[in-house]
């Protein structure tokens, strides 16, 4: 009975915070407003390093208020309507701006839709693949273990004035149906948390370990498949870390998690000397998703750790030269990649480590991240 109450009081909380309307959050006093309609946690609960959606959100609303805006925030998923009519412009994606297109004030604001991974529709149908690939497999249906979006209702990606893609040219190419006149993409960023330097790693030893850093939607991701290759694979190892148990598929697959070369680690948090542990001890970090929006998983291990990135042409990274792409998502691309990788002399893992990460460490950095989406914003309000 306690338990039930405290879940409907958790839910009345989460359904009081999505319908949060959060006015001039930085208190300002400027002649034009945005609205940002993505989450509202970066500014009641501050900046965590569980996801970068958090300062992804706060940089655009930083940036506007750079720019002259008085900004208030709605979270993607909210049901109210607001007063469209007082702003100058709205960014982001989901209900609220979405539902401005179905106003008499459209087309008076200037829009921004921002795709956070590859287009909605695609990445639902990849997603959804995958899924009913492992339902024909094993005979369930992890529809938890999907990336499935709930709101994509896509006219305001048809109908924005501008288009901004999280990603590279395979995630901008999943957009390639709407034919969207002003479309511009950016490289996502990572929270850089400590500096191991690869040279202290002993290659030998790494060469054998490999890590899958993921979280929700693990079939997603290709963990699955993960799984039942790296189980006929006694001579190397597989560390997991982020697999939600609610999914189904830890459950699905509790004989190949009970395997000596499978480590599931649970949640690791980025500040822990778990976390400093693993990066030492894995050489590689694998990534078979099916869609993704740049990645900031793998950039978490490859700019803090130099893990040597092998992950699938859908992660959206261009890696190429400082890793291993794998072209299709399937358990003979990973069964090849592990080959090939372990043909790797320590030599090349260790030039390749030490490249990786200074690149990601050089590139993919939050500082880059604003200075573009500034840049792209700035044109378009003109």
């Amino acid at each position: 009975m306690l338990i039930r109450i405290y879940q409907k009081i958790r839910s009345l909380i989460a359904k009081n915070e999505i319908n949060l309307v959060l006015t001039n959050v930085f208190n300002t006093s400027f002649n034009r407003k945005v609205l940002i309609s993505y989450l509202t946690n970066p500014f009641t609960r501050g900046i965590s390093k569980y996801h970068t959606n958090l300062l992804e959100c706060y940089t655009a609303a930083e940036i506007f208020k750079e720019l002259g805006y008085d900004v208030d925030v709605m979270d993607f998923r909210s049901t109210l309507q607001p007063d469209y009519s007082t702003y100058a412009a709205i960014y982001g994606f989901g209900n609220p701006l979405e539902n401005y297109f179905y106003t008499s004030v459209f087309p008076s604001i200037k829009t921004f839709t921002y795709g956070t991974g590859c287009y909605p529709v695609y990445s639902d149908a990849v997603s959804i693949e995958r899924v009913r690939e492992l339902y024909r497999k094993k005979g369930r249906l992890l529809v938890n273990s999907a990336r499935v979006a709930e709101h994509s209702r896509i006219w305001h990606y048809y109908m924005s004035d501008v288009l901004i893609v999280l990603g590279n040219s395979f995630t901008v190419n999943t957009y390639q149906p709407l034919q969207h006149p002003n479309l511009h993409h950016l490289n996502a960023f990572y929270h850089s948390i400590n500096n191991i330097e690869p040279i202290q790693k002993d290659f030998a030893a790494a060469k054998k370990n490999y890590l899958w850093f993921g979280s929700q939607g693990a079939v997603h991701k290709g963990l699955d498949l993960l799984l039942e290759v790296f189980s006929a694979r006694e001579d190397i190892s597989l560390h997991i870390c982020g697999l939600g148990r609610s999914e189904g598929l830890a459950e699905l697959y509790s004989n190949e998690l009970s395997l000596e070369n499978i480590h599931d680690h649970g949640w690791v948090d980025l500040d822990s000397q778990e976390f400093i542990n693993l990066m030492m001890k894995c050489g590689f970090c694998i990534f078979p998703s099916i869609s993704e929006g740049g990645a900031p998983a793998v950039l978490t291990v490859v700019g803090n750790g130099g893990l040597i990135p092998v992950i699938s042409k859908a992660a959206g990274l261009d890696l190429v030269e400082w890793g291993y792409i794998m072209e299709e998502v399937n358990a003979a691309a990973i069964a090849k990649a592990l080959d090939d990788t372990q043909a790797f002399p320590i030599e090349k893992i260790a030039a390749l480590s030490d490249k990786a990460h200074k690149h990601v460490k050089e590139e993919y950095t939050h500082t880059n991240y604003k200075k573009k989406l500034k840049t792209i914003i700035s044109k378009n309000l003109i």
